[in-house]
């Protein structure tokens, strides 16, 4: 369930932050130390908060997983891109496989630019600041 964000919350801006800055260092734990698994759960988190931000910013706290899943299927419906959910889901996998370490090296490549796509999708909402 989405719910009211609260004032004291992590403000939307700070999300903003937090995104970008887990996304620079999961490129740089990945170019550095070949920590493949380690990078993955990184960007993801920077997925994460890009839904978190975006929530924030329209006034909403989708604070389960299954409550983002629905609020970013909403802002796939109102801006007309379905792909936004697959791009989700691939930053998700790379969350999955920092556990399990199930993916070939193919596979977790095309994840990997597939949450960067999804985190660049999200800044560009974002920013617009506003639904649709």
């Amino acid at each position: 369930m989405v719910l009211p964000n609260r004032p004291e919350r992590v403000s939307p801006t700070q999300r903003e932050t937090k995104a970008l800055d887990y996304r620079q260092l999961a490129i740089l734990l990945r170019e550095q130390a070949n920590g493949d698994d380690a990078a993955g759960a990184l960007l993801y988190e920077a997925a994460k908060q890009c839904i978190n931000a975006l929530a924030s910013q329209r006034g909403l706290n989708p604070g389960t997983t299954g409550a983002k899943r629905r609020f970013l299927a909403d802002v796939a419906t109102e801006m007309s891109n379905p792909d936004l959910m697959d791009y989700w889901q691939s930053a998700a996998d790379l969350h999955i496989n920092a556990d399990r370490l199930n993916m070939s090296e193919p596979d977790f490549e095309a994840a990997w630019t597939n949450a960067q796509v999804f985190i660049n999708q999200m800044l560009q909402i974002y920013a617009r600041g506003e639904p649709g």
